[in-house]
């Protein structure tokens, strides 16, 4: 039982914190970063350079396993019966959800974010003129790319959290 309650709070505390991130990244930080134009890519190479783009797929997989470990143990060691309850139906696409987002950070934000942070970088060493401006344009298209995984991440967090609040009453 300890076990279990160890699980839920890890589960609980770090989802709730993966969550809201998302979110805060979502509403608030990266319209500022992309607002910020060339500045903004100082505010990212410093978030990767404190690890950010490490700390969040960590979280991410700590949320995970500890959310299949609880499923292991909530459906019965994986009981098929239990996934047709509509209990298990609703952390069922919680879990799916859940993992979607996580598998989209390292394969589709943290690289854009990488390349959008490198090619700001290379932007602000190069002198004024076309060059700097095509780098410019690059790494806000990267940023693009890099904020539309977000967007992804937290909508898809946003369903997990609603099944998982759900999951307790149906």
């Amino acid at each position: 039982m300890v076990l279990i309650t160890l699980l839920r709070l890890i589960h609980i505390f770090l989802g709730v914190f993966w969550a809201g991130t998302a979110f805060y990244l979502l509403l608030f930080l990266t319209p500022s970063i992309v607002a910020a134009g060339p500045a903004g890519g100082r505010v990212m190479q410093e978030l990767v350079k404190r690890g950010q783009l490490t700390f969040f797929p960590v979280i991410g997989a700590l949320v995970v396993l500890s959310g299949l470990a609880l499923m292991w143990w909530t459906s019965g060691h994986f009981a098929g019966g239990w996934f047709l309850t509509h209990r298990g139906m609703a952390i069922t696409v919680g879990a799916v959800t859940a993992l979607v987002a996580f598998l989209l950070g390292p394969l589709a934000m943290r690289p854009a974010a990488l390349r959008a942070g490198a090619l700001a970088g290379q932007a602000q060493a190069a002198p004024e003129g076309p060059e700097r401006n095509a780098l410019m344009g690059q790494a806000m298209a990267a940023s693009a790319r890099a904020a539309l995984a977000g967007k992804w991440v937290a909508w898809l967090l946003a369903v997990t959290v609603v099944c998982m609040a759900l999951s307790r009453t149906i």
